[in-house]
């Protein structure tokens, strides 16, 4: 359920209200702004890893059993490589998308309630 919170605050101005913003709505459009820069931020940081990156990959392995429990150890198997900067870069990415989601205009009115609130869904949804 959607609830709607007026505030007025002393800093809001009366001479327009065509044109009234409070502090908190500037404090508002402040963090949608910097939302969105970070998520650039992120962005272009990922870009640079990709494009520093070398191949050094980390071994993923596992271990089977062979035989019955305790009869012979068990084998040590390689699945395959990680590439460590696709994971870093893959990490940046997901930041980045979860910044401009949060800036986007429907999501932040939902992260604006909240916050109002004092709640913040969208920390953990990230995380």
């Amino acid at each position: 359920m959607w609830v709607k919170h007026y505030r007025v605050t002393s800093s809001t101005s009366f001479s327009n209200p065509n044109t009234t913003q409070t502090s908190s709505d500037r404090r508002y459009r402040r963090l949608r702004i910097f939302n969105g820069s970070v998520g650039a931020l992120h962005f272009v940081q990922a870009i640079a890893v990709l494009a520093l990156a070398n191949d050094f990959s980390l071994p993923v392995t596992a271990t089977f059993m062979q035989d019955a429990p305790g009869a012979s150890p068990p084998s040590l198997s390689e699945l395959f490589q990680f590439r460590l900067a696709w994971g870093v870069a893959g990490f940046l990415l997901i930041s980045a998308a979860a910044h401009w989601i949060i800036a986007s205009p429907g999501v932040f009115r939902w992260y604006r309630h909240n916050l109002e609130c004092n709640r913040n869904y969208a920390r953990w949804v990230e995380y």
